[in-house]
């Protein structure tokens, strides 16, 4: 810095660097916003060519103090300092600093607006996408099931006509879940259907299995469950599938879903069956394990042939080894057997 308080020539020179690359920078922002407007926001054109016109003054305000430099150095400070107008006559700034303000208002403002325009432009796009999507998924689903095809084929038409895009893409979201719940289901059917005959062989076993321990249990156990086991006979051979196949989905479903929900529950009825016919035998057992258990643990604490014990044993190993078996009248004497035990070796009452 002179006396005078004049930059001298490098210093004045720096200064122009400086702006220069700031010039530089603005340019390339105005560039890319140029060409972001092409694509998302035309609107912003306008400011957009207003931004050129404020980078052209101030390039060529710094253009101008540049060839001042060597030849009058105050000259070229002052005229940095002078306003700055367009070409067509208007304000860009009352010097550089508040044009380069300017500038970088207009860029911003732009740059926001565009950045705001492409997200919704973005979203837009997945929504016309994810639309698209449900539709040609609805569309095969409406055909190949026969149901909800001429609400796909409005859905279809209203996209071409933009008509409320959110509400008809929402609408086609959901009309595809449905007719895709109800392909599912159909799947679900079809497959249940097509090992219907292995299911009904395999019942048939399963019957004559549940059969056999139901003759067990009532020879075996008092009062055993009075349940019928189900016939698996009775449910016949189902829907010829060679007519199914041809069917329309819907006429199929009412072939075949009675059907299939016969023999879920008869499988069902099959299995309640066998366990309530097998619960009293694995009483009758555990029963007898608990009997002869305790009498092992009397014995080796040589208790074995006491006189109170002993005949408390032979009366329930009676009942549990007669058949039928009396489960309720034996079930109070092994708690009272195993009572006396615990007695009679100090240990207080089974826990």
């Amino acid at each position: 810095m002179s006396t005078s308080g004049i930059p001298d020539a490098q210093e004045l020179r720096a200064r122009l660097a400086s702006w220069s690359t700031w010039l530089d920078a603005r340019t390339d922002r105005l560039l890319a916003l140029e060409e972001r407007c092409r694509t998302a926001s035309a609107a912003d054109q306008a400011d957009v060519a207003a931004a050129f016109v404020a980078r052209k003054a101030i390039a060529d305000r710094l253009a101008a103090a540049g060839e001042l430099v060597d030849r009058n150095r105050r000259e070229a400070v002052a005229v940095l300092a002078r306003p700055l107008v367009d070409s067509m006559g208007g304000s860009v700034g009352t010097d550089i600093d508040d044009a380069a303000k300017l500038l970088d208002a207009i860029i911003g403002a732009v740059e926001q607006r565009i950045a705001g325009a492409e997200l919704r432009q973005a979203v837009d796009l997945q929504r016309a996408a994810a639309l698209e999507a449900d539709l040609v998924v609805a569309e095969r689903l409406a055909r190949e099931l026969g149901e909800q095809v001429n609400q796909v084929a409005q859905l279809r038409q209203q996209k071409a006509t933009h008509s409320d895009d959110a509400a008809v893409a929402a609408t086609a979201a959901k009309v595809r879940a449905g007719l895709e719940a109800t392909d599912r289901e159909r799947q679900r059917l079809f497959a249940a259907f097509a090992i219907a005959g292995d299911r009904l062989q395999r019942l048939t076993t399963r019957e004559d299995e549940v059969r056999v321990l139901a003759k067990r249990c009532r020879e075996k156990v008092l009062r055993a469950p009075p349940l019928a086991v189900p016939s698996v006979a009775a449910l016949g051979a189902g829907p010829d599938p060679a007519e199914v196949r041809g069917l329309p989905w819907r006429a199929a479903r009412g072939r075949i879903e009675p059907f299939v929900d016969k023999l879920d529950r008869v499988e069902r009825a099959l299995d309640e069956a066998a366990r309530r016919f097998e619960a009293p035998l694995s009483e009758r057992d555990e029963l007898r394990g608990l009997l002869q258990g305790y009498r092992s643990k009397a014995g080796a604490k040589g208790y074995a042939e006491d006189p109170e014990l002993e005949p408390m044993y032979r009366r329930i190993e009676t009942l549990l080894w007669s058949a039928p078996c009396d489960l309720d009248a034996a079930r109070p004497l092994v708690r009272d057997y195993v009572s006396a035990v615990n007695d009679r070796l100090g240990k207080g009452l089974i826990r």
